[in-house]
């Protein structure tokens, strides 16, 4: 189980760090001049539709 999780956590680390993940906001963030709060707001809101998405998938396939 252990090795599951630690399977997982490294994905998910490396899925986090595709450049299409946080590049549109990034660049949208600064076209806008948003302050940093805003951004990471955003970037949060996106990250945690994402997560959920994933999962309501998952729970519906699986």
């Amino acid at each position: 189980m252990l090795q599951l999780l630690t399977g997982a956590l490294l994905l998910s680390l490396l899925h986090a760090a595709i450049p299409n993940h946080w590049a549109p906001v990034l660049a949208v963030a600064r076209a806008e001049r948003w302050p940093l709060r805003r951004a990471v707001g955003v970037t949060a809101v996106a990250g945690l539709a994402h997560v959920l998405s994933t999962v309501l998938l998952g729970l519906g396939l699986g």
